[in-house]
C-alpha cells in the first residue's frame, strides 16, 4: 500500500489538519469516525449508527474543512473528496442511519454492515455527481434511461443494484467511456443471489412493509433450511451439494429481517396448496408449518390462507409488494429462472388492488392459523397416496 493511502489512517496527520482548520475539541472516537469519513468508508460507519444527527453533521462539515487544509487525506480508491462534494448531510444520514428503525428520539438501531455496499455507494455518488453537473433532475434522467425517477433515486441512494442496460445508457448519456458499465459489472459480480433477485434481496432490508402472495411454495423469507433444500434440489437435481448449501444459506440469510421485532411489517397470503403439498416429506412440512406458526404467535408476521373453496385466485402468480418510507412502492413477480421488479406507478397500483382482492378472499388470520396448525398435525400421520 502506498504512503498516500496510509496517510488517510494517520491520526496524528488528521489532528494536525484539524488544528489548522481550527477544530480541536474532537474526542478520540470522533477522530476515528472522521478518519472513516475521510477515507470514504461509508459502510464502515454502519456499526456506529447510533451517532447523533448533530454530531454527524459536524463530522461531515469538519471533513470538508480538513480536506481544504490537506486534500491528500482523501486517499482511498472510492474518493472521499468526490463523495463529500456530491452528497448532502441528509443523504449521508440515509447512508449511515436507518431512520425507519429509530427508537425514542435521535438514536437509531444498529445495522449489520454489507461488505459489498461501498461500490454501490460510489456508483450512486458518481451518478448523482454526473446528473447534477448536467443540470438534470432524476425524472429527466429517468426519461433518457426509460425508467422512473424512483429507480434513479434508489440507484443514487445505493438501495438498488444497477442493471447492465441502465449502466450502458448512463455511459452514453454522460459520455463516460464505460465507467458505469465497469462499476456495474463489479457490483453485480459481488452478490450471492441470482441476478434477477439481487436487487429485491437488498430492497427487503429497506422496506417499511412487505406483502407477498405465495401460490405454490412457502415464501423464501419463511422457509426453513430443510424446506428450502427440498425446493432447490427439486429444481436442480444434478447440482452439487456445495452449490445447494450455498443457495440454502443465502435464502436463510434473508430471515435476518426478523431480528427487528417490528420492522418491516410483513403480511403473507398462502394458497392452501402451499400447506397441503408435502415438500420434502411430512417431517419437513411439519417443521415448516410449525416455523410459520411460531412467527405468527410471536406477532411478527400476519398470515392468511387462500382456501381451495375460493376457486380462481385473484392473482395468478407469486407477487411481492414493498413500500418504503423514502420512496415509492415497488412490486416483484417471479417465474422459473426469471423475475421482474416493477416500478411503473400504474402497474404497481394494479398489483396492490389485486392483492387487496386476495386478502379479502382469504381466511381471516385466526382461522388461517387454525388451518396451518391442523395441517401440521395431519403430517404427523401422513401417508402418501399410491
Amino acid at each position: 500500500m502506498s504512503e498516500h493511502v496510509r496517510a488517510g489512517y494517520d491520526p496524528a496527520r488528521v489532528r494536525e489538519a484539524l488544528r489548522a482548520a481550527n477544530v480541536e475539541d474532537l474526542s478520540a472516537t470522533e477522530i476515528g469516525t472522521l478518519i472513516k469519513v475521510l477515507s470514504g468508508q461509508i459502510e464502515a460507519m454502519l456499526p456506529y449508527a447510533e451517532i447523533r444527527r448533530s454530531r454527524l453533521e459536524n463530522t461531515i462539515r469538519t471533513a470538508r474543512n480538513v480536506l481544504k487544509v490537506d486534500p491528500n487525506l482523501a486517499s482511498l480508491s472510492w474518493s472521499a473528496e468526490r463523495l463529500l462534494d456530491s452528497i448532502s448531510v441528509d443523504e449521508a444520514r440515509k447512508l449511515l442511519i436507518n431512520s425507519a428503525g429509530r427508537r425514542g428520539g435521535c438514536m437509531a438501531k444498529r445495522r449489520v454492515p454489507d461488505p459489498w455496499n461501498a461500490p454501490k455507494s460510489f456508483f450512486g455518488a458518481e451518478l448523482r455527481l454526473r446528473r447534477e453537473a448536467a443540470g438534470m433532475t432524476q425524472a429527466e434522467l429517468g426519461e433518457l434511461l426509460f425508467c422512473s425517477y424512483s429507480q434513479i433515486s434508489h440507484y443514487e441512494a445505493a438501495f438498488r443494484r444497477p442493471l447492465p442496460d441502465v449502466a450502458e445508457r448512463l455511459d452514453e448519456v454522460f459520455n463516460t467511456d464505460g465507467i458505469f458499465s465497469r462499476m456495474c459489472e463489479m457490483i453485480n459480480q459481488s452478490t450471492r443471489y441470482d441476478h434477477y433477485f439481487a436487487a429485491v434481496a437488498e430492497l427487503e432490508k429497506h422496506a417499511q412493509t412487505i406483502s407477498e402472495y405465495a401460490p405454490m411454495f412457502a415464501p423464501g423469507l419463511l422457509q426453513t433450511g430443510a424446506y428450502a433444500r427440498a425446493v432447490i434440489r427439486a429444481a436442480q437435481p444434478v447440482a452439487t451439494e456445495h452449490a445447494v448449501e450455498e443457495m440454502v444459506s443465502s435464502r436463510l440469510a434473508r430471515a435476518a429481517l426478523f431480528d427487528d421485532p417490528t420492522d418491516p411489517a410483513l403480511w403473507f397470503v398462502l394458497d392452501e396448496g402451499v400447506i397441503r403439498r408435502p415438500v420434502g416429506g411430512p417431517a419437513v412440512m411439519r417443521e415448516q408449518l410449525h416455523h410459520i406458526r411460531n412467527l405468527i404467535r410471536r406477532n411478527r408476521i400476519v398470515v392468511q390462507v387462500l382456501p381451495y373453496s375460493v376457486g380462481a385466485p385473484p392473482l395468478g402468480g407469486m407477487s411481492k409488494l414493498m413500500t418504503f418510507t423514502d420512496g415509492p412502492p415497488l412490486t416483484y413477480s417471479e417465474a422459473a429462472w426469471s423475475g421482474q421488479l416493477i416500478d411503473n406507478p400504474a402497474v404497481v397500483a394494479q398489483y396492490f388492488r389485486q392483492y387487496d382482492l386476495v386478502r379479502a378472499a382469504a381466511l381471516p388470520p385466526e382461522a388461517s392459523l387454525s388451518l396451518i396448525e391442523s395441517a401440521a398435525e395431519d403430517y404427523a400421520t401422513y401417508e402418501p397416496r399410491t
